[in-house]
C-alpha cells in the first residue's frame, strides 16, 4: 500500500540515490611569488623577455638578453659594454653609418652565434665612416688603407689630437698606430695563392674594441684636421 507523502516531506527526506553537489570553494591559488626564479615557483605575470632575463641572471648564465631585446649575447663586464654603447651613441648621426656598423660588429662578436670575420670587417667600416670627413673628406672611395696613406710625409702635420703627446710634432701618432693595428690585423681582407686565414674570435673582439675607441675619438672631435 503506497503512502501519499506531502511534497514538503519528500523534499526534506530526499531520495536515496540523489547526489549532493559540494558547495563551490573559493579560488585559493597562491599569488605569484616575489622571486619567480625560485625552484617550483609560479612565474610572475612578467613579459617573457623580462622573465628570460631574470632566469639567465639568476642562473649565472654566460649569456644575457641583448639591449635590443631580439637575441642573446655573451655576458661581459658591464662597464666595457657601456663604453661601446656610448661610442655607438656618440657616432650617430655625426659619423655617417659608423654607429650601424659598430652595432653590427658587436652582435657578430658577442652574439649567440659569433661571426669573427664579419665582426672585424664591420669594425673597420665603422672607423672608415667616422674618420672619412676628417682624414680624407674629398676622397669618395676612401678606405682605412688610403687614410693611413694620408698620414705619410709632411701631410701628417695637418692633423692633431686632444691627447697631449711627448712629441708635439707628431700628434697624430697615437691615432695612426691604432688605425694601423686595426688595418694590419685583418687577415681575411684579400685572397691570394695561399689559403685565406679568417680572423679568430679573440682578434675580432680586440678589433671591435679598438674600433670603438677610434669611432669615439673621431665622433667627439678628439682628432682634428688643422688645414
Amino acid at each position: 500500500m503506497s503512502a501519499n507523502l506531502d511534497p514538503r516531506e519528500a523534499e526534506s527526506t530526499g531520495s536515496p540515490d540523489s547526489t549532493q553537489l559540494p558547495a563551490a570553494q573559493p579560488d585559493t591559488a597562491p599569488a605569484p611569488p616575489a622571486h619567480p626564479h625560485e625552484p617550483g615557483a609560479r612565474p610572475a605575470p612578467l613579459s617573457r623577455l623580462l622573465y628570460l632575463a631574470l632566469l639567465l641572471n639568476a642562473a649565472g648564465s654566460a649569456y644575457r638578453v641583448n639591449d635590443q631585446g631580439d637575441g642573446l649575447e655573451e655576458r661581459i663586464v658591464p662597464a666595457v659594454r657601456d663604453v661601446v654603447s656610448q661610442a655607438v651613441a656618440d657616432a650617430a648621426p655625426a659619423a655617417g653609418s659608423a654607429a650601424e656598423h659598430l652595432a653590427t660588429a658587436w652582435g657578430a662578436a658577442y652574439g649567440l652565434h659569433p661571426d669573427p670575420v664579419r665582426a672585424y670587417s664591420e669594425a673597420i667600416k665603422a672607423v672608415e665612416c667616422a674618420a672619412h670627413s676628417v682624414v680624407q673628406p674629398n676622397h669618395g672611395r676612401a678606405t682605412l688603407g688610403t687614410m693611413l696613406g694620408e698620414f705619410k710625409g709632411n701631410a701628417r702635420a695637418k692633423f692633431t689630437t686632444a691627447l697631449s703627446t711627448q712629441s708635439s710634432n707628431d700628434a697624430i701618432a697615437p691615432v695612426e698606430a691604432m688605425m694601423r693595428a686595426l688595418w694590419d690585423g685583418q687577415t681575411s681582407r684579400h685572397g691570394k695563392q695561399t689559403p685565406t686565414v679568417p680572423e679568430t674570435l679573440e682578434a675580432a673582439r680586440a678589433g671591435l674594441h679598438l674600433a670603438a675607441t677610434l669611432v669615439q675619438w673621431f665622433a667627439a672631435g678628439a682628432v682634428i684636421r688643422t688645414r
